[in-house]
């Protein structure tokens, strides 16, 4: 009887988590509530596809906050060391204190 209540409350619970993380993925106000910042090798910042600077990615990511928001990252040569640029730029999004998603591919960050 023990056993079955256990299990009962285990699967409660995973049906309201799963069910939380599948409406992200096709919630739009959930799509439109990420930032997508990308960082080409020649170290020129992109916010959602524009030309941005460390002051405006700072600004998006205050506006972010403000509406419990996220982040995706992409980074051209992640395999190369990362220029000065890149970890100021870093140390921004740290600082937000967002979730942040660390894409592999520029694919990857377009995606919803």
């Amino acid at each position: 009887m023990r056993s079955t209540k256990v299990f009962i409350m285990l699967a409660g619970l995973f049906l309201m988590f799963s069910s939380g993380c599948l409406r992200h993925r096709f919630d739009p106000d959930y799509i439109n509530n990420v930032s997508r910042i990308k960082l080409s090798k020649e170290d020129i910042i992109y916010v959602n596809g524009k030309q941005a600077s460390l002051e405006e990615v700072k600004k998006e990511l205050e506006q972010r906050k403000a509406k419990h928001g996220a982040v995706k990252y992409y980074r051209e040569n992640p395999q190369e060391q990362a220029s000065p640029q890149a970890l100021e730029l870093i140390r921004v999004i740290a600082e937000a204190k967002l979730p942040v998603k660390f894409c592999m591919t520029e694919q990857e960050l377009d995606e919803t």
